[in-house]
């Protein structure tokens, strides 16, 4: 019941985020970002026109790059950082759909595609990660509570626009639930896929590492005799088995670099013709373009990620930390402190178990208290490696929608900082909505757990609503939210 109401929350929100970026875009004159915008001739009419002016503020930053790879492929060098899965599914779905009778041009089927794909998958994700909430801690409460504020989270905006955050993250959100409940081969699927839609995917490759360990650890428990010879085997049996699934986890990986090397530095693969525009483009700004040999191109494992990274977008340690740079290092200071803050007290808290990593059989925890469920330690050291890791090398202003999108982390943590701190509390607050209807009962808990919790929740609280409405508009204007 819970999670049927959580997919028409989050589907309500996005709709409301759609009316949100045409006011904000129709309002306010774009600015003039000195950003890549695709090659194509503006078709008229009025379906076109309908379709520009309800959805183009969907189409800023990297949305370009998205739109631009599924209409003409990876047509120079610095499109092989997007990665091949979410361009494939626009360009599919809106081969799909463009059989319905309107006149619409290629990009504004792609465009409208984008929206609705990202409508129902950022709804999905929301119902994965209720699962997962539900499946780590038990409480109704708190999955539905933590389910809510992913709709309104300070990155929502890139989960309505032609970006590949709402496919990352259904998919890294269902893996990490498969995982909890035991399905190691639908968590194997999920997280490898998710590897070909981003590359950051490649993280989650410890949960598998982690829930082979605590198998192995948790094993000698059922078992009244084990001579060294079975131990020995189990380990072997253990090793073999990480091995193995992380091999198939990063075929989708390994394969679109094995694609990127044989378009760019061989003669393989055929290159596509390209419309006029296109190729003028590439000539006037002097691109590489396919067949052009580069430099990634004879390194000993050639790979083009992060070659493509530093030379086009200067991605590199501590190469971001410029003066210039300040107000983006601001916009991301509130998901930096929350990580870090957080983190910190989980581990302090936890400080005696970390020589077992978590991985002991452990039941005695409050089912709404991140920082005492053992469950929650591969969660957080994935939260803070990535945080650590991306405030260090890549663009700062990405951190907010990279965290957001593949950590369920900054939502447990918000929603405990709302909820109420006894059980009577919490039940009570539970069965005040349980049957209520699903959208004025939605956002009356979100009202009550705001007036009710503590200065901490009500700073969180605000974060999230600031950031889904400031984000917007940034964002949709041109303003360098990206």
């Amino acid at each position: 019941m819970s999670a049927c109401r959580v997919f028409k929350f989050s589907l309500f929100i996005r709709f409301f985020v759609i009316l949100l970026q045409v006011i904000f875009n129709q309002c306010v004159p774009d600015h003039n970002a000195d950003a890549f915008r695709l090659p194509y001739e503006r078709e008229f009419g009025a379906t076109n026109w309908l379709a520009s002016y309800l959805f183009d503020g969907f189409t800023r930053w990297d949305a370009q790059y998205f739109l631009h790879v599924s209409l003409y492929g990876y047509t120079h060098e610095n499109t092989l950082a997007f990665f091949p899965l979410f361009p494939k599914l626009l360009r599919d779905f809106s081969g799909l759909v463009s059989i319905i009778p309107l006149d619409l041009s290629p990009l504004n089927w792609t465009i409208v595609s984008g929206v609705v794909i990202n409508l129902l998958l950022a709804s999905f994700a929301a119902v994965a990660l209720y699962n997962l909430t539900l499946s780590v801690f038990r409480s109704e409460l708190f999955a539905l509570t933590s389910s809510l504020l992913f709709c309104l989270n300070p990155a929502s905006i890139f989960f309505s626009a032609l970006y590949s955050e709402s496919l990352f993250c259904l998919l890294t959100f269902s893996g990490m639930w498969a995982l909890e409940v035991g399905s190691v081969h639908l968590a194997l699927v999920s997280f490898a896929v998710s590897t070909g839609v981003r590359s950051n995917g490649i993280l989650s490759a410890g949960y598998f590492v982690y829930h082979f360990l605590g198998q192995l650890m948790n094993a000698p428990i059922n078992v009244h005799r084990v001579t060294p010879r079975q131990n020995y085997a189990l380990y072997l049996i253990t090793v073999l088995k990480i091995i193995g699934y992380l091999l198939m986890y990063s075929l989708p990986f390994i394969g679109y670099q094995v694609y990127s090397y044989l378009l760019y530095c061989t003669s393989v693969l055929t290159e596509p013709v390209l419309p006029e525009i296109v190729v003028d483009y590439v000539t006037r700004n002097d691109l590489k373009i396919p067949s052009e040999s580069s430099k990634w191109c004879f390194w000993t494992f050639p790979m083009s990620y992060s070659y493509i990274q530093s030379r086009y977008w200067n991605v590199g340690f501590l190469n971001y930390y410029t003066f210039k740079q300040i107000p983006n290092f601001l916009l991301a200071t509130p998901i930096l402190i929350i990580i870090l803050v957080s983190s910190a007290k989980y581990f302090f808290r936890n400080r005696r178990e970390l020589w077992h990593l978590g991985l002991k059989n452990r039941s005695l925890y409050d089912g709404c208290d991140v920082y005492s469920n053992p469950k929650c330690f591969p969660y957080f050291v994935h939260v803070l490696a990535a945080t650590i890791f991306s405030a260090l090398f890549i663009h700062i202003q990405v951190l907010t929608r990279m965290l957001c999108s593949s950590s369920p982390i900054i939502y447990w943590v918000a929603a405990m900082a709302i909820l109420p701190t006894t059980d009577r509390s919490r039940f009570k607050l539970q069965k005040e909505h349980s049957y209520k209807n699903w959208l004025p009962g939605s956002f009356q808990l979100l009202k009550k757990t705001f007036v009710r919790s503590p200065v901490v929740g009500k700073i969180i609280f605000c974060y999230f609503l600031a950031y889904f409405f400031i984000g917007t508009f940034l964002h949709v204007n041109f303003f360098p939210w990206t």
